[in-house]
């Protein structure tokens, strides 16, 4: 063949060198995937034998139903972890197995020149270095964190499934319904427990009606102008709507607001208060109905309803939510069908929802992940100790927390204590929690100060990062290297406060300064380690290749496997103890210093390899 011909196959078998590797690579990472699958794999039961203990630990299993995405994501994270030694081993081969003496023997006596020769595999190894360290500083952290939420959504979801099965088959269906409404969430496809949601809620249907048979006529009713009162807020025009319903319990308490508060309007809705319990009072001397309202007990229930509002409104205009959430629950009982108090209080539970947790979720955060026992600096003086954390979603769930406030002599001044917390930004978390179906059951912080305990009016207390980098953090140095160096030099900046002028300002917030600087570090170190080793490992087999281009003896085929597994094992081992030094010298070393000696010695690597591949000839 011509030196053309032989070039163009030498880029053909290049291209196809990588790609065998690349399918070999994944289909082996899929075997493994699988494997993991199936040795940490959970097949719930919905049997009786399938039931809630606290002794019962699920970490690190995989629902059953999650094969595919888990199968899917591992891979991924397995091909990117792998990627160094999958690029090491297609320069090892494809430069002295694949390419072989029949591509560089030339039927014109032309001669195919070394750069020409490598020049593709120069451009696969630039790119998938960039892909490299492109995965190490963004995809690698989220695919880490997709892996760990597959296996949290199994410990949360087989917690709540043998929950509502406990329940379930102690027939308390209400509570089953909502364990399982929070486990199919998470696990879409069970069709067993969407079959027993389904039946659950037939169940619980059937015996409302039956309960309620009498009240099932007067909800139907209601849901006739139910949509047209909820787009109504003029008291006047509401009063007409339920008097033309001939509810004249809520026609009369909106009659007589009118009437009490628009002046232009008094004589009308007077006569109409007069109209009703005209109407009344005649239906009671007939006995012709029977749901016959007694005035007397309207005109005191109405009574009662504008005592209790006022009462109400007087709470959330303090915004002492929680008390008002109730009083307007207590008018509802009394009548159900008072729009402007059933707007009040959803409102309610939303302001409460926006500065307080529900102790319901609290409860159900039980089942969540958790870590334990954080403790950091908020301020110069303060600490923060929180014994539980629960995290679900993008909310942290935070049991016994403990603020101490100390002096300089390291004697605590006072102590702030609160038994629940829950996160509401960022960087702001909530002490309050109160309970939607109890009035009496709300949690505020106590302050200690002299061994003497009184409530906390404070509710929120501020720390000065996201608690979703301390969670995430918790001192795990694989997890700090998976983040990108921008973030880590983001998160070096605030975790000292090195412009204040007062020393005592100059305090860790929990992140690990320390930890982080070594993993600055430590990427920089690595920076270019994979361009260079590879041209090294071209260099080599390339060597092999021209030494031995009429025959290459069997035993080097076994060397070409062994020296990209050897070399990937010892850059490894050289990795870990460059991180093992990096951090005894930023003992002694200035930050800044380091980080200068490591990019040139990452250019000193560049230039021998470089040095390496250019003597190598053709």
């Amino acid at each position: 063949m011509t030196t053309r011909e032989n070039l163009s196959r030498i880029f053909r078998k290049t291209y196809l060198s990588l790609l065998f590797i690349l399918i070999v690579s994944i289909i082996i990472f899929i075997i493994i995937s699988y494997y993991h699958f199936y040795v940490n794999r959970i097949i719930p039961k919905y049997d009786q034998s399938y039931l809630y203990n606290k002794t019962d630990i699920v970490e690190d299993k995989i629902h059953n139903v999650l094969r595919n995405d888990f199968i899917f994501i591992n891979t991924l994270s397995l091909l990117f972890k792998n990627l160094f030694f999958i690029i090491l081993l297609f320069s090892s081969l494809c430069f002295s197995f694949f390419i072989n003496q029949n591509d560089l023997i030339n039927s014109d006596g032309g001669q195919n020149l070394f750069s020409q020769i490598v020049s593709r595999g120069l451009y696969i190894i630039i790119f998938f270095n960039i892909i490299y360290y492109f995965s190490l500083d963004f995809l690698n952290k989220p695919i880490q964190k997709k892996i760990e939420s597959i296996k949290n959504d199994t410990t949360i979801s087989i917690n709540l499934l043998k929950k509502g099965n406990e329940e379930y088959f102690k027939k308390n269906y209400i509570d089953s319904l909502n364990y399982y409404i929070n486990y199919i969430n998470l696990i879409e496809n069970d069709d067993i427990i969407k079959d027993r949601i389904r039946e659950i809620n037939n169940t619980i249907k059937g015996a409302e009606f039956d309960k309620n048979k009498k009240n099932a006529e007067l909800e139907k009713k209601n849901n006739e102008y139910k949509d047209v009162t909820s787009t109504i807020t003029e008291y006047n025009k509401l009063a007409k709507i339920y008097y033309e319903k001939k509810d004249y319990a809520s026609a009369l308490y909106y009659y007589k607001y009118v009437a009490e508060t628009r002046g232009s309007e008094r004589a009308d809705a007077l006569k109409k208060i007069q109209s009703i319990k005209q109407i009344l009072n005649y239906q009671k001397n007939l006995n012709e109905s029977t749901n016959v309202i007694d005035t007397n007990k309207l005109d005191e229930n109405l009574k009662k309803i504008y005592v209790l509002k006022e009462r109400a409104d007087n709470y959330f205009n303090k915004n002492d939510y929680q008390k008002a959430y109730f009083i307007y629950n207590d008018i509802l009982e009394i009548n159900q069908n008072l729009r402007d108090i059933a707007d009040k209080k959803q409102l309610s539970l939303s302001k409460l929802k926006e500065t307080a947790g529900e102790i319901s979720e609290f409860n159900l955060a039980r089942f969540y992940p958790k870590q334990y026992d954080f403790i950091f600096f908020i301020g110069p003086n303060d600490f923060l100790h929180i014994e539980e954390i629960s995290k679900f979603f993008n909310y942290f769930y935070c049991y016994n927390i403990r603020i101490y406030n100390i002096n300089n002599d390291f004697k605590v001044n006072y102590i702030i204590e609160s038994k629940y917390g829950i996160t509401k930004s960022d960087n702001k978390i909530s002490l309050y929690t109160f309970s939607q179906s109890n009035r009496n059951e709300e949690y505020y912080p106590s302050i200690i100060v002299n061994n003497k305990r009184q409530r906390y009016d404070k509710i929120f207390i501020e720390i000065p990062v996201s608690l979703n980098n301390l969670f995430e953090f918790s001192y795990n140095y694989e997890k700090t290297l998976n983040t990108s160096i921008i973030s880590l030099f983001s998160l070096r900046k605030i975790s000292a406060n090195k412009n204040s002028k007062n020393k005592n300002d100059n305090y860790s917030i929990g992140l690990n300064k320390h930890l982080i600087e070594t993993a600055i570090l430590d990427k920089v170190s690595r920076l270019f380690l994979f361009f260079a080793i590879n041209l090294i490992m071209i260099s080599i087999a390339w060597r092999f290749r021209s030494t031995y281009i009429n025959k290459f003896p069997i035993i080097f085929y076994l060397f070409l496997l062994i020296i990209p597994v050897f070399i990937y094992y010892f850059i490894n081992f050289i990795l870990s103890s460059i991180t093992l030094i990096i951090s005894v010298l930023l003992l002694i070393i200035n930050f800044n210093i380091l980080l200068i000696f490591c990019i040139v010695i990452n250019i000193i690597i560049v230039l021998i390899s470089i040095f390496l591949i250019a003597s190598c000839r053709s």
